[in-house]
């Protein structure tokens, strides 16, 4: 779902969706999804590009909080 976010709406969309439940934008960062690889990795997301790749769980990477996009 993360993924589909940001290949699929503009950073413009996502920002007022935020806005609605944070109060602020987005940044650019990594953006931990939901998913799991398996029991040492994730899966994320760089909101810069768009790009989905996995670490370890181990790293620190964001979060976007949303209760939902219309």
């Amino acid at each position: 779902e993360l993924a589909y976010m940001f290949d699929s709406w503009t950073k413009n969309y996502i920002n007022t969706a935020r806005k609605k439940v944070m109060g602020s934008n987005y940044n650019e960062y990594d953006y931990w999804s939901s998913s799991e690889k398996d029991a040492n990795d994730a899966y994320y997301v760089s909101a810069n590009d768009g790009s989905k790749k996995t670490a370890n769980k181990m790293y620190s990477k964001s979060v976007l909080a949303f209760l939902s996009v219309e």
